[in-house]
């Protein structure tokens, strides 16, 4: 080959490599495959989350609106000229150049100051709150997708237990021993089988569509299943919500400050009833003509001048009624979010000893009586006291209390995860 040609054609690989690179890698991105556990997550979800991500900018936002609060408007220059000479004919002149300044007479500028630093700290609180309902959103997204894997592991089995019997009722039936009523049964129940698992594939699909736009993660997803899906032993303690930890609760918090901003906005209509005086500073200088020669007489002036506006026509007294109303609703909004945050954690709490309780009870009665039964149907199959269909009820009696025993451990968990979360625990366990 030509050896410009070869290097054209060096050269040209060379970029073309450049150029699909960046793509490979990112389809390399999207392709890969997140293995974490539930804790794991909830941290990706903190940092990688799109809608928290655009959350965080209000509080910059906040920030920097807050550098133009309490300051001085703008000073004016006033630049005046006047002259006559058409209507006296004595070339008479004058002209005045000025420094205009408002200042307030009341505390509005400190009342705008205290109003721009409880609007930062309500942005910075509204980002705390968000990342308490995220971490619940997380965690039940993940308990809910490792419950539907279990739910699709005995679904697969009374699916493959299904075919087993099914093919040796197909024999019988051809041996003309049992009945198609029987063989249609079995075969109905299939059916079923298959749908149920179908619909377990497509909600597990949803739940992880949902779960990766909560962390971020454009990839495949793999979840660890630590303790997320058993019933723990003891129950973890549900402490009673007291006063103290109430405060420390971002949506009460929210509220609270939305009232201390009410408060500094009725002290605001106060003040405002007063506008700004207005101090000038200037210098004047007129030419007059002289009656001793003909160069005009100039005469210079200093001066400073005063002006304070006086609320006589205009009180804003509507204002001020509509910024108290406005306080007295922001009272009763704190209240009222104290009172529902009490109340729903008292709920949650007792709903998730309740759940508890019927989890525990079940897997300690109902799942031992199953499997007693499931035992007993296997000896006496063997000693030829029941036929194979006892003991196929048998053991799809045994995979289904295996199924609700899950249902019940997983509503524990959810109402666990929501006390959790209406408590703000669930923050403070997963402090980055």
């Amino acid at each position: 080959m030509n050896p410009r040609l070869y290097r054209i054609y060096s050269i040209s690989l060379f970029y073309i490599f450049l150029y699909f690179s960046p793509l490979t890698t990112l389809m390399g991105e999207e392709t890969a495959t997140l293995s974490l556990n539930q804790s794991q997550a909830i941290q990706r979800a903190l940092v990688h989350n799109r809608a928290l991500k655009a959350a965080r900018l209000t509080v910059e936002q906040t920030k920097a609106k807050g550098k133009d609060v309490a300051k001085l408007q703008n000073p004016e220059l006033n630049l005046d000229y006047a002259a006559n000479p058409k209507f006296t004919k004595r070339n008479e002149s004058a002209w005045e150049i000025g420094l205009v300044q408002k200042f307030p007479i009341t505390q509005r500028l400190k009342i705008l100051k205290n109003i721009s630093s409880k609007e930062l700290f309500l942005a910075r609180t509204e980002i705390l709150n968000q990342e308490r309902l995220l971490i619940g959103q997380v965690e039940t997204a993940v308990i809910t997708l490792l419950h539907l894997e279990q739910q699709q592991t005995i679904k697969t089995a009374l699916i493959e237990l299904n075919q087993d019997f099914l093919t040796n009722l197909q024999s019988l039936f051809a041996k003309g021993e049992i009945s198609s009523p029987l063989l249609r049964r079995i075969e109905m129940e299939r059916m079923v089988l298959l749908e149920r698992q179908q619909q377990l594939a497509t909600e597990k699909l949803d739940k992880t569509v949902a779960l990766q736009t909560l962390m971020g993660w454009e990839g495949n997803l793999t979840l660890q299943a630590d303790q997320e899906t058993r019933l723990p032993k003891p129950i973890p303690p549900l402490t009673p919500y007291s006063k103290e930890n109430l405060f420390q609760h971002p949506e009460y918090q929210i509220k609270k400050i939305l009232h201390e901003i009410s408060q500094e906005r009725y002290t605001l209509s106060q003040a405002q009833r007063w506008a700004d005086i207005e101090v000038s500073l200037f210098y004047r200088r007129e030419n007059e003509p002289s009656l001793s020669s003909e160069s005009n007489h100039k005469t210079d002036f200093f001066g400073l001048g005063l002006s304070i506006p006086l609320p006589l026509r205009n009180r804003y007294q509507g204002t001020l009624e509509a910024a108290q109303f406005h306080q007295q609703q922001r009272l009763q909004e704190r209240d009222l979010c104290a009172y529902h945050i009490q109340k729903h954690t008292q709920l949650l709490s007792a709903k998730t000893e309740l759940n508890y309780q019927q989890a525990q009870v079940y897997r300690d009665q109902f799942i031992k009586l199953a499997k007693h039964n499931l035992d007993q149907a296997k000896r006496s199959y063997q000693l030829g006291q029941i036929d194979s269909i006892e003991l196929y009820n048998a053991k799809v009696q045994w995979w289904n209390f295996q199924s609700t025993l899950l249902d019940k451990i997983k509503a524990f968990h959810t109402t666990y995860i929501d006390w959790k979360t209406a408590t703000n625990k669930n923050r403070n366990d997963h402090m980055l």
